[in-house]
């Protein structure tokens, strides 16, 4: 399996040994150092280190159906890392967010759980 850094600057020591230890909610895979975001041709992950702050959105995903377009209620996790990038994961059920909110706050206390302010601040 090919495991490639989304933050290069970043890089675990030994990130097939971490992956090996993740744990799956929803569609991603969470250790105690990182996320893993499966994809063609190879996983990638992104540390803990890098991310600056991390929070959850209620959003309405648009779907197309047989009788039109509709919209789908879902909770979106993001994500922000060094260099002002963001990563969105979209879940359909809410507590998968909150579990992984919640044991952020465990690993990275200082991690920052709330959007920024419209100010910048």
């Amino acid at each position: 399996m090919s495991l490639q850094p989304l933050c290069p600057q970043f890089p675990l020591v030994d990130p097939e040994a971490d992956w090996k230890t993740a744990r799956r909610i929803s569609g991603i895979r969470m250790s105690d150092q990182a996320f893993y975001f499966s994809g063609f041709p190879d996983t990638k992950y992104l540390p803990f280190t890098p991310i600056r702050r991390i929070w959850s959105e209620d959003r309405t995903v648009p779907v197309h159906c047989g009788c039109g377009r509709i919209g789908m209620p879902a909770i979106l996790l993001r994500i922000q890392y060094e260099g002002g990038f963001y990563r969105n994961i979209t879940f359909e059920r809410p507590d998968d967010p909150e579990k992984i909110l919640s044991r952020l706050k465990t690993l990275r206390p200082d991690l920052i759980l709330e959007p920024e302010s419209p100010s910048g601040a």
